[in-house]
């Protein structure tokens, strides 16, 4: 660890923290990480549409070769 950084940790006193507290966070982020990563899954696929739309030669393109 970062000599400065392990230093700053020694220093810092332990900070008293309420059970039910943790309880409530830890019950928030049980909500939130599957939103949050259906939420990704949704952007990778909208890019990946985007990535596979741009690729393919649009049909004016087409049109304008002939």
């Amino acid at each position: 660890m970062n000599e400065k950084l392990d230093d700053y940790l020694q220093r810092c006193t332990l900070a008293a923290t309420d059970q039910t507290m943790l309880d409530e966070l830890s019950r928030q982020m049980d909500k939130a990480v599957p939103e949050i990563t259906k939420n990704i899954r949704q952007r990778e696929e909208l890019a990946a549409e985007l990535r596979f739309a741009a690729s393919k030669p649009s049909q004016s393109r087409n049109n304008n070769q002939d």
